[in-house]
């Protein structure tokens, strides 16, 4: 038999439950927010263009375990060209990639530092690394361009606009 003060408990609980789902779902949402991002030779406006992605784009993957740990987001910018951001919830790296203002095909990778604690209580840290990729056709051989934001050829203005619109970097 429940004694009165049990059944008084569990109506209180019941009553909380909606509020409950939004204060999940309020978290969810707070989540998307992009932590610090810095890397040599990282485009300044990549941060914004990240989180501009993660917050204003459809999330079509989501991390679920260790064996899958990739979010997936996609958004279109105002020329119709499709970006995709992909997160690796376990080790924070995020790739970026769709075309550039020369229809060039373009990946971003951005791996975040690390910091290491030794047994003797020295620790060191690893900065944040960011590398660059893009492909385009011309009349001759393909050029493929490898390295840091600065070695690359084709054009990211747009790119960098759509990123930074409405927002001061």
């Amino acid at each position: 038999m429940v004694s009165r003060r049990d059944f008084l408990k569990g109506i209180g609980a019941l009553a909380l439950a909606p509020f409950a789902g939004k204060a999940v779902k309020t978290a969810t949402t707070a989540t998307k927010v992009v932590p610090e991002i810095a890397a040599t030779g990282m485009p300044d406006w990549f941060p914004l263009l990240v989180n501009k992605i993660k917050t204003e784009g459809k999330q079509t993957k989501f991390a679920g375990s260790k064996k899958q740990p990739e979010n997936r987001y996609v958004i279109e910018d105002r020329n119709g060209t499709q970006l995709t951001l992909e997160e690796d919830a376990l080790t924070g790296n995020i790739s970026v990639y769709g075309r550039g203002d020369s229809s060039q095909q373009f990946d971003f990778e951005y791996i975040p530092g690390t910091r290491y604690s030794r047994p003797d209580g020295k620790s060191f840290a690893e900065e944040g690394e960011f590398y660059g990729y893009e492909k385009y056709k011309t009349d001759g051989p393909d050029v493929e361009v490898e390295g840091t934001f600065d070695e690359m050829q084709g054009g990211y203005k747009e790119l960098e606009t759509f990123a930074t619109k409405g927002k001061k970097t």
